[in-house]
Formats: C-alpha cells, structure tokens, sequence
C-alpha cells in the first residue's frame, strides 16, 4: 500500500475548524489508514492508504472530516517522492533562501512509519 502525505487546509486556526489530532488519528485508523501520524496541531498527516491514487486518498480524508466535524476541508495529497521534489525545487528557486533540502541527500524530511514523528 502507498504512503501519502496529507495537508489539512485552514484548520485549529483559533476558534475555528477544530481537528484534535488525536482523534483524527484514530478516525483514520478506523478507515482503514495505516500507519497514521500528524504533526503537532498543523493538520500535516502522514498515513498509508488502501487506496493508489492520491485523489482517491484526498476525497477520503475530507469526506471523513465534513462527516466527522461538520465542515469542509480542503485536502492536499502527495507521495513522499511528489513532496521531496517540491522541496528541491523550492530550495534550488530561491538562492536568497538559507535553506537546504533535507530530501537532496535523504529522505529524513518524510516520515516513514513510527519514526518517532511529533504527535500533539
């Protein structure tokens, strides 16, 4: 099964569009995702998905939190490859940016399962 990195849009920004992460971790277990981790509060998610396309993995992550919380969340989905090479090309783009892509040399910068990935 694929690994997926999900990005949650606009959410535990204030009062508004509350996800507790824990819970969230345990509704997509129960989904049938594997694997499942976030990062802290940020709606950063990293799972392994039954299902191939990232699409696919994108309308199920928001279906399961317009049913679950009652509102909509707009969903990005990547593959670690697809989320390393945005990295690379962001790093190399701007030259006034101290910044250098931890995926250049490996792939530390994707959580792979029970790395020890911040929970909240």
């Amino acid at each position: 099964m694929p690994r997926h990195l999900a990005f949650l849009r606009a959410i535990n920004l204030g009062a508004h569009h509350k996800v507790p992460m824990a819970e969230l971790r345990e509704r997509l277990t129960d989904a049938g995702f594997t694997d499942v981790e976030t990062h802290i509060q940020t709606g950063n998610i990293a799972l392994t998905s039954p299902m191939y396309p990232a699409a696919e993995t994108a309308v199920a992550v928001e279906e399961l939190l317009r049913e679950w919380r009652g509102f909509g969340v707009g969903t990005m989905v990547r593959s670690p490859a697809q989320f390393c090479a945005l990295v690379d090309v962001g790093a190399s783009s701007n030259a006034s940016l101290p910044l250098r892509s931890p995926c250049a040399t490996s792939r530390s910068c994707v959580p792979s399962p029970k790395n020890g990935a911040p929970h909240d």
